[in-house]
Parts: structure tokens; sequence; C-alpha cells
């Protein structure tokens, strides 16, 4: 008799809550794919990602190229300093069995960003994204929250280092001047007052006109091949990865570690839309992958994963503000734009059974979503 009430109990709970989750949301006219869920991999891990160098509990960048382009790539990137100094805190995969689909991002830029493509990287535990594309060389580069979109023909190891290093690594702002210009919230590299190590030690001109740089004809500013960050932006960049090295090895881990089945794991996938008015919960769901120590990248938007009583349980921080395009310029021209973005966006969140409030806090404001039923499970038969 208890046995049949208590599954009685849990059935009733069931349909409540797929009711409740199928209804509760609409955006924009259309229904909200809220009720968590699943979804297939479609392919075991062991074919899907390929490793060229894994050092265990660290960075996992992933390149959706074939080997020889991804070691090529990496190695640009991993051979450029200060990040020579750094090469066994990161991991490097590669996919070279799916196609990722780039559109144009405003006829000028390729751009590879997308709720599939991130998904699909989760299965190798994608910290940041580097797609490999194939477009004319007067098409631009571009990099979006924890994705970079390399135009092959662009090809000279600044590229790499710029997009990667600079802005979906850093949030570098760029140091070419252009207009309109937008300068990320946070950003560290371009200062108002001309005070670097010491007074008037900076150059003008770092997106706006009035802002100062520290180097002259730094990666920020020009994909010259001899150009490099500068003592300034390379001081940032080793701050910041000696408190994510600090991070990492302040988790508990095992001293030798074994590559992790990420499809065997599971994380929960948010997507929103964002524009001038704000950002807006468009689909949820259970998805098979893992989460990287910087599983949303890094930016200075924040978000936060509370319990019921307020309490934090897990946070970080992205970007989804903008998007940066550049290219290699021509004489007297300049490498390209930043733009404010509208469109889809995804963050991925652990799996947490006191998970209650998803708070977001950009340059709009803050946002905070109900997650209560996150990683919720179907009743035992």
């Amino acid at each position: 008799m208890d046995n049949t009430r208590v599954f009685a109990a849990c059935m009733i709970a069931s349909l409540v809550l797929i009711v409740l989750l199928a209804g509760a949301l609409f955006v924009r006219g259309e229904k909200v794919n809220s009720a968590p869920g699943i979804i297939d991999s479609g392919k075991t891990e062991e074919e899907f990602c390929k490793t060229i160098q894994y050092n265990g509990d660290k960075i996992n960048l992933v390149f959706f190229a074939d080997k020889e382009k991804a070691e090529l790539y990496s190695s640009e990137l991993l051979n450029f300093g200060p990040f020579d100094e750094y090469e066994n805190e990161f991991n490097i995969f590669y996919v070279d069995s799916y196609k990722v689909e780039c559109g144009l991002y405003k006829d000028i830029a390729t751009f590879c960003y997308s709720r599939d493509l991130v998904k699909k990287a989760a299965l190798c535990g994608a910290d940041y994204i580097i797609v490999i594309d194939d477009k004319p060389a007067n098409i631009r580069s571009s990099a979006y929250h924890k994705v970079a979109s390399i135009n092959a023909k662009h090809f000279v190891p600044t590229i790499i280092a710029h997009e990667v290093g600079g802005h979906l690594f850093m949030s570098f702002a760029e140091e070419y001047v252009y207009n309109p210009a937008f300068l990320p919230l946070g950003q560290k590299n371009c200062l108002r007052e001309n005070y670097f190590y010491g007074e008037n030690d900076g150059h003008l001109g770092c997106s706006r006109g009035d802002y100062f740089r520290y180097e002259p004809e730094g990666v920020m500013r020009t994909l010259a091949k001899e150009a490099v960050f500068g003592k300034y932006n390379e001081d940032l960049i080793v701050e910041r990865l000696d408190e994510t090295t600090n991070r990492v090895t302040g988790r508990v881990v095992e001293e030798v570690q074994e590559l992790q089945n990420c499809a065997n794991e599971n994380y929960y996938l948010i997507e929103f839309y964002q524009d001038e008015s704000g950002i807006e919960e468009v689909s949820r769901s259970v998805q098979y992958g893992c989460i990287g120590i910087e599983a949303n990248g890094f930016g200075y938007s924040v978000y936060s994963v509370l319990d019921e009583e307020g309490n934090v349980i897990y946070d970080g921080n992205f970007n989804s503000d903008f998007v940066y395009t550049d290219a290699p310029a021509e004489e007297g021209e300049p490498l390209g734009e930043v733009f404010e973005y509208e469109g889809n966006f995804v963050l991925q969140i652990p799996l947490n059974p006191e998970a209650e409030i998803l708070e977001i806090t950009n340059s709009q404001g803050t946002t905070k979503i109900n997650i209560a039923n996150a990683g919720a499970r179907a009743c035992a038969v």
C-alpha cells in the first residue's frame, strides 16, 4: 500500500512538473522548450574528441579543424608570449568529424557561434572553442562569448593571439581606433588617463581616440607578424593565468588523471535572447557533456547560481555583449570594429539539486531566473 501511494504521488508530481514547465514560458510568441531532458550526443567521446596535448584538470581549448590546422594554430598561440610560459596549463583537443556551419556576421565576418556548436564542444569539456573556417580573404575573423571564428585566409601568428588570447581569454578592448567605439565593461588595457607604470608612458588611441594604450604597435592594434602584447598587457595576462592556475590547483584532483568521459556527464544548458531591452530566456535542457573550469569563457558579465537561502553555489563570468571583428589591415585602414550583440546565447550550468535562482548581471542590469527544477529526474518505476 505504501509503495502504491509513493508511486501515485511521484506520477502526479511528475505530471504537474511537465505541465508547468511546458507552458510556463513564451518568448516573442514562440513556445519555450524548457522541460529538462537528456539529449543524445550521437557519437561517443572517443569518436568525437581527439587529443593533441593533455595536462590534467586545465583550461580546455577545442579546435574544430583537421589535425594539421589544430596543431598549427594551437602551437602559434602557445608559443606567443606570455602564453609560452604556461603551455602546460592548457589541454588541446580537436574535432574533425563535425562540420560547423558558420554564417556571416553583418556580411563582413565569419561567425560560428551557436547553441549546437557549444553543445558539441561540451563533449570535449570546452572552455574555449576555436573554429577554423575557410572564407574569402576580405571576410574578417571574429570573437564572441567563448568562440573564436578564424578565417583560414588570415593565417599569421598574431590572429590567434589577438582573437583567443586577447578577446576570449582577457576581454581586451581593441587598441586601434574605430567609430562608434565600444569599450567592454571592465576592460583593463585601454586607460582613460595616460598612466600605466608612470606618468605619460602610454600612447593615445585605444578603441576611442581619447583613451590610451601602452604598446605603440601591439597585437591588439595590428596583426603584423612582429607584433607582441607588450609589457602592460602581458602583465595582465600573467596575472589572470596565475589566478586560473591557483584556482585549478586548489581543486581536489588526483595526482595522475585520466581523460574525463564527457559523454557520460550532464550539465544544464540555458539559452537566452539578448537585445537592447535586456535578456529573456528561450529554452533550457539537460545535455550530455562536461563543464570546464571556465565553462562560459571570460568577460565582465557575471552569473551566480543561488540556493533557496541566497547562498552562491556556483558562479562565473562571460561576454555576451560584444562581437569583435578583425582582419589584416590594408595601408591606413583599421583592423576592424566591434558591435553590440543582439541574438541568442547560451550558458552552461552544473546540475545541482539545491539550485534555485540563476542571477545574471551585465551592462543592462540584473536578471533573475528560477531554475529550481534544474536536474530534475523522472521517478524510478
